[in-house]
């Protein structure tokens, strides 16, 4: 089969194997108010947007001599200890930081409830501890810790209607809720709560169009929830280099464009912002850009460097997630490079390091347990693909024919990585052609290519208008059972039902 690729392409996003949990960094943030006990001095600002920046020890030093009773204040040690515990993940300070965290919220609780601000600040700090207790894996603890902070938020709006940076908080737990994966929906009808996708983004948008000081953090969570819940471009790339460019001192930022970059497939963009990312010694430490940037030479093939940044993430982060991602990947690295008894000697420490929460490391555990071999030149294929380098992708598959693998597993990816190929490449009705052969030979096999063949598939109808079929495949997608990846993929397929349905 002759694959041809053209210079001039045009590059839709990649639907990634799971959420990364870094956007919600960029929830919570502040405004300039002027009510008693909770005032935005000058040194609270600096401090704020050291915060943000995603600086080292910064947020720390707003003691009580600088404003006695300042909820503001509170709430910037609060979100800089918050963001510190979900960059470097450390579980050591866990316990300190929730009691840190309780502590927070009863003093603010003890100062003037007249304020907007007063349950606005209580809520968001419930919200901050939800988000790193879901992170360490406490799921039933963050959930109630959710649900207090919507019902505070929610209190908060009906008192204040017109205090537009309710917006922000809302719009993000409408959103949460109404795409939240299927085992967690019991608790959020036991609780009360109410998401909607479409609600949920028209806050976020009202928000971010109007001059409240929250309009830039409004932008960049919709940003994120477009491309990692929705699947949607909508120019979001474009958005987040502008912002970039404003500030490229801002870690953050830095972080959330080379992420978009390479979830979009723009790999090589992602490489020259994290080459030149800020790093002089006053920022958090944010190991996982070390992962990032080896997973685009694993892309590149150049196995010795992604090697060498694998082997450093693991050296410098204190977490337990993504480890077996990151030893994953070191086997790539060798087997791939045609080092196979190295690469053999992987596969315990895979079983052995780290957490399997996330999907990443889900399905690096079901690999080294099952030895769940890829054809190596398919695999080469798949990182080119993901990485947006299609021509090395295009030369690769069209020398493989599928008479020649030695699996259905082999043949079935080789449809999906074909539509892959021809989706990244918009040409459309080949790439509907090959998912939904990789569908009809997948039958309901526990592989995540037919669920995200599917999920494709809804995308590409939902672009053409033809709702009907876009609602068929997206809840195709939510029907298959017991495979690795599938809170992701479900997380998007019901998300943009949730939204397609109330257009």
């Amino acid at each position: 089969m002759k694959i041809k690729v053209s210079n001039n392409l045009t590059y839709k996003k990649r639907a990634t194997i799971f959420v990364r949990p870094f956007f919600i960094f960029f929830l919570i943030t502040l405004s300039p108010i002027l009510h008693a006990q909770f005032s935005f001095s000058e040194a609270s600002k600096a401090k704020y947007h050291e915060v943000l920046q995603l600086r080292s020890g910064t947020g720390l030093t707003l003691t009580k001599q600088d404003q006695p009773e300042n909820g503001i204040n509170i709430y910037i040690e609060h979100l800089a200890e918050t963001i510190k515990m979900l960059v470097e993940e450390n579980p050591a300070l866990l316990e300190r930081y929730i009691q840190q965290s309780g502590a927070a919220e009863i003093t603010v609780s003890e100062l003037n409830p007249h304020s907007p601000y007063y349950l606005f600040v209580i809520g968001e700090i419930k919200l901050q501890r939800a988000f790193v207790k879901l992170k360490f894996g406490e799921e039933i603890s963050s959930m109630w810790e959710l649900r207090q902070a919507y019902k505070t938020l929610a209190e908060n709006a009906v008192k204040h209607p017109d205090f537009l940076p309710n917006n922000k908080s809302i719009g993000l737990l409408k959103i949460l809720i109404g795409s939240i994966p299927e085992k967690y929906t019991w608790i959020v009808n036991l609780m009360g709560m109410e998401g909607s996708v479409k609600e949920g983004l028209e806050m976020l948008r009202t928000l971010s169009e109007s001059s409240n000081p929250f309009a830039t953090e409004a932008k960049i969570l919709r940003i994120a929830v477009l491309n990692y819940i929705l699947g949607k471009e909508s120019g979001s790339e474009k958005a987040v280099k502008e912002l970039y460019l404003t500030d490229k001192d801002n870690l953050l930022y830095t972080f959330l464009y080379a992420s978009i970059s390479m979830k979009n497939a723009h790999s090589e963009e992602a490489f020259n912002i994290l080459e030149n990312c800020p790093d002089n010694g006053t920022y958090l430490n944010f190991a996982y850009l070390r992962l990032m940037l080896g997973d685009i030479y694993l892309q590149k093939g150049f196995y010795t460097k992604a090697f060498y940044l694998y082997k450093k993430f693991l050296s410098e982060y204190r977490g337990v997630n993504f480890k077996k991602e990151a030893y994953y990947k070191i086997f790539l690295c060798y087997w791939l490079n045609n080092e196979d008894s190295k690469a053999m000697l992987i596969l315990p420490q895979i079983i052995k390091e780290g957490n399997a929460i996330y999907d990443g490391d889900k399905h690096a555990l079901y690999f080294a347990e099952n030895r769940d071999f890829s054809d190596k030149n398919i695999m080469k294929a798949r990182l080119a693909i993901d990485g947006g380098y299609f021509n090395s992708a295009a030369d690769i598959l069209e020398k493989l024919s599928p008479k020649n693998f030695h699996s259905t597993k082999d043949e079935i990816e080789y449809y999906y990585r074909l539509a892959r190929l021809y989706h990244k490449t918009d040409k459309i009705s080949e790439a509907i052609k090959y998912y939904k052969k990789t569908i009809a030979l997948s039958g309901f096999k526990k592989l995540y290519f037919a669920p995200n063949a599917a999920l494709q598939l809804g995308y590409i109808f939902r672009n053409q208008n033809n709702k009907e079929q876009a609602i068929f495949y997206f809840e195709k997608a939510l029907n298959y059972k017991d495979y690795y990846y599938k809170n992701s993929i479900d997380n998007k397929a019901r998300g943009a039902l949730n939204e397609i349905k109330k257009i």
